[in-house]
């Protein structure tokens, strides 16, 4: 299990027993209070370490973390430990912080293919999009990581290989 350092502004391990859709449920290990609620069902379930979130793309299954500044730097990481179950035909996000409009913010995705993308918001009216030379196993954990470096880009990484770089 994770331990949250100085350096750390938020940590999910998502290991409680279930999530019934109560604010603050989701836990935040770091001690900064940003925790998070489940929603449409999403709940634990069995993982690779313990408990590990459970979430269906068909059924909008997601947690919430409210708004704060702190959870949005300009130079970060964001990294977790994916199990994507190789069902599905839409775009299924592990990871995201953003807004629709104006486009801001980050998303990470298993998208047709499968492929792991990443999306990020831009001045112009669309998404800027990346896919990574590395793909999604089904049924198989699989670390993420997005490390931005403020206006110069980003990079993705799967069990810390190198899959996509950025210029945001």
């Amino acid at each position: 299990q994770a331990l949250p350092n100085g350096e750390t502004v938020a940590l999910w391990h998502m290991n409680e027993d279930t999530w019934t859709g109560r604010p603050g449920e989701v836990g935040d290990a770091s001690g900064k209070g940003h925790h998070g609620q489940a929603y449409n069902g999403a709940t634990t379930t069995e993982g690779w370490l313990g408990r590990a979130g459970s979430f269906k793309a068909a059924s909008s299954r997601y947690v919430r973390v409210p708004y704060a500044a702190e959870l949005n730097p300009a130079v970060t990481t964001v990294e977790a430990w994916v199990c994507w179950d190789g069902t599905g035909t839409e775009m299924r996000s592990p990871l995201t912080s953003r807004t629709s409009y104006p486009h801001a913010g980050w998303s990470i995705y298993v998208g047709d293919g499968p492929t792991w993308q990443v999306y990020w918001g831009t001045t112009n009216p669309a998404w800027g999009k990346g896919t990574s030379t590395i793909s999604p196993e089904a049924n198989c954990w699989q670390h993420i990581a997005l490390c931005f470096n403020g206006a110069e880009g980003a990079e993705f990484y799967v069990n810390g290989e190198l899959g996509l770089i950025m210029d945001t």
